[in-house]
């Protein structure tokens, strides 16, 4: 929504509404995207009633009211945050697995969000839990791999600072019998472009010597895109 200078019957807005259906953190192709635009004067004290989206099949709309009033003498002003952080980011990952000498395909994913808003990719697979007690009600699971959270926290120019959040588990021997849980997290600034990199290792650590033992290796290539 854009503001324009006010003017006796009231303050002109404009609106500009991007709807779509899905995961509401990822940003699809414009293709798949309802864009509108409207304009319209709003009175002081006046509302204005704007349809987003309209299922004609349904007969079911989104409707927003919007109400234009004065500011009093002693209310602060709302604070304004800076333009960038309504821009759009996409972040281009790269997810490495290396176990026992072993190293899989690399996982690529393109991922977009704003800035501000995170955005979640996991590799993650849910199997049954073989160490749950015997005699216990239900079927109990555990989620195997890696989730990542990426936030472009700010943006100044072509700097942007990216908070990355790692989460999940990993066997970590031959005989598929030991887990072990993944968490770390790391902040970054960089150029719009420019790739950085996250190494990790399950567990943390020394290697172990024991028999059997393989621990997995994570590298994780990270580059955003602003815009």
């Amino acid at each position: 929504m854009t503001a324009g200078p006010p003017q006796e019957a009231g303050i002109p807005l404009t609106f500009s509404t991007d709807v779509w259906t899905g995961d509401a953190s990822l940003i699809p192709p414009p293709d798949r995207i309802d864009h509108r635009e409207e304009a319209t004067v709003v009175s002081p004290e006046g509302s204005y009633l704007l349809e987003v989206g309209h299922d004609e099949a349904a007969d079911r709309r989104i409707m927003l009211s919007i109400t234009a009033r004065p500011i009093g003498e002693n209310e602060e002003m709302p604070t304004l945050l800076p333009a960038e952080t309504a821009g759009r980011v996409q972040f281009l990952l790269e997810i490495s697995r290396q176990q026992g000498g072993a190293a899989d395909p690399p996982d690529r994913q393109i991922l977009a969000t704003i800035i501000g808003r995170p955005v979640t990719y996991s590799s993650g697979v849910i199997l049954p839990d073989k160490a749950r007690e015997p005699g216990a009600s239900g079927e109990r699971t555990v989620t195997v791999g890696l989730t990542v959270v990426l936030t472009a926290e700010r943006a100044s120019g072509d700097l942007v600072t990216v908070k990355m959040e790692l989460s999940g588990a990993d066997y970590v021997d031959e005989r598929r019998t030991r887990l072990e849980p993944l968490r770390h997290e790391d902040v970054r600034t960089v150029t719009s472009g420019a790739t950085f990199e996250v190494s990790v290792t399950v567990p943390p650590g020394s290697p172990e010597a024991a028999p059997g033992f393989r621990p997995v290796a994570y590298r994780i290539n990270v580059t955003p895109i602003l815009g």
